[in-house]
């Protein structure tokens, strides 16, 4: 009897900021996949005490219709100026049906709004089961909470907190569902509450990249444009050290990011755990083949 070839796991690196990294990390292991942490987006403050918007943010929420968080980091680090007071009040406001309404773009924000207290029937997100997290899939969910002022009625405000690159605030998407808002007769203003960078190159952070630029079998998973960006300045005049990886990117949007580098091996899924593994699985029966 011939028995089949048993199923080579790839390494997977995962690309993910810290601390999200972690957690996609510890589902692939728990899946038996060979993992390396590598994260190619470093999240930090912005130093020193919250900004003055920052604090004028946190004492004005009660007034917004609706606060936008593009991610985790950005609910942990704009929660991080509120007091327990605050806390407090903003939570016998929502039970009492006031309040604003918290958006986010994903499951990942979701679980960070929970874990700072948000109740569930404050929160909008596309749904769960979705193959899409991103700001048009958010819009479909929430654009009918945006209200042109009328007669008695006040104008909608929305708040977007987010993080910032450089010197200067961006937003990708979010700027786009920024616009929709305006366009709907709404106020919208933008917070940054944390820095996203460059990778700091350490000792731990150079040994995990040679090791992952070194396996030519392993799988990036890529979750964001400004990471495949980053990636891209780290392997300098070398373009073909990541044209020839294989990537598993989250998006559409990184996927054409990432063919327009030159990258040959780029398989999409979706941002959630499932889909991840489904399309790993395949790819691993590929490479068993070989």
């Amino acid at each position: 009897m011939v028995r089949a070839s048993p199923v080579r796991r790839r390494t997977v690196v995962v690309t993910r900021p810290l601390p999200e990294a972690g957690g996609w990390a510890d589902h692939l292991r728990a899946a038996a996949y060979p993992v390396l942490t590598l994260p190619l987006i470093n999240i930090q403050g912005l130093g020193g005490a919250p900004s003055q918007a920052h604090l004028t943010a946190v004492q004005a929420w009660p007034t917004f219709s609706s606060v936008m968080f593009v991610s985790a980091n950005a609910v942990r680090f704009f929660f991080a100026a509120a007091s327990a007071t605050d806390s407090a009040h903003w939570l016998a406001r929502w039970r009492a049906g006031a309040g604003p309404r918290c958006w986010a773009t994903g499951p990942g924000t979701v679980k960070a709004l929970r874990a700072a207290g948000v109740p569930e029937q404050a929160i909008d997100a596309p749904l769960a089961a979705g193959l899409a997290f991103d700001s048009e899939h958010l819009w479909a969910v929430v654009q009918a909470q945006i209200k042109p002022a009328s007669a008695g009625a006040p104008e909608p405000t929305v708040l977007i907190v987010r993080g910032r690159s450089g010197s200067a605030d961006d937003g990708d998407g979010r700027d786009w569902l920024g616009k929709q808002c305006v366009a709907r007769g709404a106020q919208v203003t933008y917070l940054a509450v944390y820095q996203r960078s460059m990778p700091v190159w350490d000792s731990a952070f150079e040994s995990v990249w040679q090791q992952a630029t070194s396996d030519p079998t392993a799988v990036w998973l890529v979750s964001s444009t400004q990471a495949l960006s980053n990636a891209q300045a780290l392997v300098g005049a070398d373009s073909n050290l990541l044209a020839n990886q294989t990537l598993l990117v989250t998006h559409a949007r990184i996927q054409e990011r990432a063919k327009a580098l030159g990258c040959k091996h780029v398989a999409l899924c979706a941002p959630v755990m499932d889909s991840i593994l489904m399309t790993l699985r395949a790819l691993d029966q590929n490479f068993s083949g070989l």
